[in-house]
């Protein structure tokens, strides 16, 4: 007999192919946030008010629309997967769709809360059977962690800013939103360059957990990335988590827009010039994103560190990074494997020795002339689950 979670997703599911709004309201938390491939704005719809605008969307853009269920099933933490082919017929154009996914459902008070798509089903069973698992790796002993169950940024582990002392925080601020148990990290179409004067139309969304730098007017500061910058606005040194060695990971979504970037990378605290290197867990280009597989940057760059030679590459992985996927860096005393969903991708026998801070954020560079990808609407967001870090034990 299926259990209340099984049937609840089960009959969202139908409701898409009758179109029976009230039958889906009634197994929808009031807060529900939830993202679906048929829906045209490419954001989350978010609360009933967001469902009644799907249902809006769906009839508006398709015709035809059918989704065939293939398989629901509770997992050990209480969450639901259901796998389904959607197929559809485009309003107008005629064009069809057809398409298998799975989603992964948390629950609240017995209704729908919150999904996470994946266009990879083998993905989310193995995702649902490992239970969401934070169990320290052999060895390892968590001392960081972030899982965004809140509805605010924890300023106990983040700096919401990108390098504010070569700009200002304001510029510098990122734009996010935390909730359903994610962080969004967002670039918005008001949103301004972030540093202009030395680094043109980029706009960045970056939280980091360290910040040095010099008195105003001074060239000493974190990951100076032009010879003519100088601090323009004071800041106030902190370091909130700067760890020498361990294990760090994250869960993510990244954007297939060919003008994004995502990154999670560690850079030296840099109290001394040459403690400045950078160790790059995954660096994720838009352009570099298919269905059947992304390029991910890992590696590491000496920036000033005369310590360091540059060794990084774009690795192909069989992966759609537009699903969650965990990407990870092992750094020892002796260098830094890197893995993708815990399979070891490439190993670097350099080692940076100094303490080093987490950078996560997406990046967005101006368009290209004659770009032959158009890109995708506002906002873009990097969607992240959780970050931790692991500190060999003792």
């Amino acid at each position: 007999m299926p259990t209340a979670g099984e049937e609840a997703a089960r009959r969202f599911a139908e409701t898409i192919t009758s179109g029976d709004r009230a039958a889906a309201l009634a197994v929808c938390h009031p807060e529900i946030e939830f993202e679906s491939m048929l829906g045209i704005t490419g954001g989350r719809y978010v609360g009933h008010a967001g469902i009644h605008q799907y249902f809006d969307d769906v009839q508006s853009a398709w015709e035809d629309w059918h989704v065939v269920v293939e398989r629901v099933i509770q997992g050990p933490d209480g969450r639901v997967a259901i796998v389904m082919t959607m197929r559809a017929r485009g309003k107008g154009s005629g064009v069809s769709l057809e398409s298998r996914t799975a989603h992964i459902w948390t629950l609240r008070d017995g209704m729908l809360a919150h999904n996470q798509l994946f266009r990879e089903p083998d993905r989310a069973l193995e995702e649902l059977a490992a239970g969401g698992s934070g169990d320290p790796p052999a060895g390892y002993e968590l001392e960081f962690e972030d899982n965004f169950d809140g509805d605010s940024l924890d300023d106990r582990r983040w700096l919401p800013y990108y390098l504010p002392h070569w700009s200002t925080r304001e510029l510098a601020a990122a734009r996010y939103e935390v909730g359903g148990g994610c962080l969004r990290l967002l670039i918005e179409e008001d949103q301004p360059p972030w540093c202009p004067g030395l680094d043109g139309d980029v706009r960045v969304s970056s939280l980091q957990t360290g910040l040095f730098a010099g008195p105003l007017g001074s060239a000493i500061g974190q990951h100076r990335f032009r010879r003519e910058a100088v601090v323009t606005e004071e800041q106030q040194n902190v370091r909130l988590y700067t760890p020498q060695c361990g294990l760090f990971e994250v869960r993510l979504k990244a954007t297939d827009d060919p003008r994004c970037m995502v990154a999670l990378w560690m850079i030296g605290y840099e109290d001394e010039p040459s403690r400045s290197a950078e160790i790059c867990v995954c660096e994720i280009f838009g352009r570099d994103v298919s269905p059947g597989e992304a390029r991910v940057g890992m590696g590491v760059h000496p920036f000033g560190d005369p310590e360091i030679v540059d060794d990084f590459a774009a690795e192909p992985v069989p992966i759609d990074a537009r699903d969650f996927h965990v990407y990870a860096a092992e750094w020892t005393p002796e260098g830094v494997s890197f893995s993708v969903d815990r399979e070891r991708v490439r190993t670097v026998d350099q080692s940076p020795a100094y303490p080093m801070q987490l950078m996560l954020g997406i990046y967005e560079f101006p368009a290209e002339p004659g770009a032959a990808h158009p890109a995708t609407p506002y906002p873009k967001e990097l969607v992240v689950d959780y970050v931790r870090g692991y500190r060999a034990d003792s």
